[in-house]
């Protein structure tokens, strides 16, 4: 596999947590027996909640990452994959405020104050979460590529 090819299939990595993060939830939904904070099941509840708030601003930054890196260089690529985790902490707070002046129509006010407290709180909130995993995942990806690397599943490009 390419360099350009592993940067861009990186991206990917936090929606991969999804899929043990659905089944934990489940399983927390189901079993009705006391659990912790540190509980496996818990921990699976949390992360879907959370992906319910970043899902969509990460898409869409993916999506964009994915659109202008047509064509760039491997040092580019790179330089932007680290510094994802500011993107997305510029991409998640438009997000929300979008969602909170749409919330301003609706008619229910169940859901219109849901979507207004979204608004208010997810722009605070998003940028410390927006680093700290961001770059948890980030690591995560740049371990992958040294031992991807080390074993030979990478392939040198040259820099264009």
């Amino acid at each position: 596999m390419k360099a350009r090819t592993f940067y861009k299939l990186i991206l990917f990595l936090p929606y991969l947590t999804l899929i043990p993060g659905f089944f934990l939830a489940k399983d927390f939904l189901v079993h009705q027996s006391p659990w912790s904070l540190h509980d496996a099941r818990f921990l699976g509840m949390s992360w879907m909640v959370l992906s319910g708030f970043w899902f969509i601003p990460y898409t869409i930054m993916v999506i964009g990452l994915l659109v202008w890196s047509k064509g760039k260089s491997l040092t580019i690529i790179r330089f932007m994959l680290l510094r994802s985790p500011f993107l997305l902490m510029v991409v998640m707070p438009v997000v929300f405020l979008i969602f909170g002046w749409l919330g301003s129509y609706l008619s229910d006010p169940n859901t219109s104050g849901f979507l207004g407290g979204v608004a208010l709180l997810g722009p605070v909130c998003s940028a410390p979460f927006s680093l700290a995993v961001g770059y948890i995942f980030v690591l995560i990806g740049l371990l992958l590529y040294k031992v991807f690397d080390k074993f030979g599943f990478i392939k040198d490009e040259s820099e264009s």
